[in-house]
């Protein structure tokens, strides 16, 4: 069995640009090493997350989520089974007012979650195209 999360948080305070990118980086190693697909992104302070996989994996990789003190407020925009994992690979990102997104990335990312189920699809594009501004 498959399952697809969405989520989005807030970085807890006293946390470095640097960590953040350590986060991306281990996230982005993790995921591609345990057949995880999905996005990360953080802009402005926050995270949006989405990973799907094999249930026995993204489970226990969503408590570890839940439980670091590394972000806060976290909401759940989707947390269901799935057929199959859709998503094509895994990406990471960190946008800054110094290093904002281009067109390209933000087609890439659209083009990416095109595989989920319509509702869902729809809720991470809405919130996709918020994050992104």
């Amino acid at each position: 069995m498959y399952k697809a999360i969405a989520y989005v948080s807030q970085v807890s305070e006293n946390i470095s640009e640097e960590e953040i990118d350590k986060i991306l980086e281990k996230s982005e190693e993790y995921n591609k090493n345990n057949d995880v697909t999905g996005i990360l992104l953080f802009s402005e302070g926050n995270f949006l997350q989405v990973i799907e996989g094999k249930k026995e994996i993204v489970d226990p990789l969503f408590d570890k989520i839940k439980a670091d003190h590394r972000h806060e407020g976290l909401i759940i925009i989707f947390n269901r089974p799935i057929q199959r994992a859709e998503l094509n690979g895994y990406k990471a990102d960190f946008i800054t007012q110094h290093k904002r997104i281009n067109d390209e990335n933000v087609s890439t990312y659209l083009k990416h979650i095109q595989t989920l189920d319509p509702k869902s699809q729809a809720v991470v594009k809405n919130l996709l195209k918020n994050f992104l501004k």
